[in-house]
């Protein structure tokens, strides 16, 4: 599912379906979604029956035979595609409980009555989402959730970006869905170290290169790395290196005269 991909857009169209009516027996070259806004009836898809009413979406793999049948006025929304996973979703019929689904393929049906640019490009993005939208409702679907280790990723380089300013890790672990002890737990497993220390050496490698290579003033070093005070800065300094700032720069030009 992750590398899921729309690879082309064919056409889209919407119908009012009168009841006791039926579409006969049929099927597409290409994938189709079909949205019932509202009404209800059944979809008889490979052999199987399923029953459906307004918010809800079918999906029916190309050349799959199929047929509808409407037991009161139905407003329906089809949509062709060509994609380039076949085992992406099981063919059959989804629920779209908080109406997201719609909304996102009223925009794609939007887009399609606009002569603009990336017209298609546009509606093959509304469609990856939709179908990533009906994968969660997928019961043992693996790919419901973005992989722990994705989500890890996005915290690593988060904190690459704003190591030196003061982050909220619990917030920052709410934010991709779990509890702060869960998240600690799987951030050291994954890169043998805990987001704090993380921080902490981001914040002391940063410190020693500008002792080194600049002449700012200890305090305004220890602002630009993402510490409250001179003190605090001093004392944690010390911890990591054995020596104050002062005396590490010191040490570091000392070293470079005597070379």
């Amino acid at each position: 599912m992750n590398q899921m991909h729309v690879l082309s857009f064919q056409y889209c169209f919407h119908h009012l379906r009168r009841p006791d009516s039926e579409v006969p027996l049929h099927a597409h070259r290409g994938y189709e979604l079909v949205y019932y806004s509202s009404g209800e009836g059944v979809l008889s898809l490979g052999g199987k029956e399923h029953p459906f009413s307004g918010g809800m979406i079918s999906l029916a793999y190309p050349e799959t035979l199929h047929t509808e049948r409407w037991s009161e006025d139905t407003h329906v929304w089809c949509v062709i595609f060509q994609i380039d996973d076949a085992a992406l979703l099981p063919e059959g019929v989804y629920p779209d409980p908080d109406g997201e689904i719609f909304r996102l393929l009223s925009a794609l049906f939007a887009e399609q009555q606009e002569n603009r640019f990336y017209r298609d490009e546009i509606s093959c993005n509304y469609l990856e989402i939709i179908l990533r939208l009906m994968a969660r409702s997928v019961p043992n679907q693996d790919n419901r959730r973005q992989p722990s280790a994705d989500r890890l990723e996005s915290v690593f380089y988060y904190i690459q970006d704003y190591f030196h300013t003061d982050i909220d890790f619990s917030e920052l672990a709410q934010s991709i869905g779990y509890s702060y002890d869960r998240f600690r737990h799987l951030f050291k497993a994954r890169y043998h170290v805990s987001p704090k220390k993380m921080v902490l050496a981001k914040r002391m490698e940063l410190a020693e290169s500008l002792l080194r290579n600049t002449n700012d003033k200890i305090e305004s070093i220890a602002r630009t790395v993402g510490f409250a005070s001179v003190p605090q800065f001093n004392v944690i300094f010390k911890q990591h290196r054995g020596m104050t700032p002062k005396a590490y720069r010191a040490a570091q030009r000392g070293a470079g005269t005597s070379q």
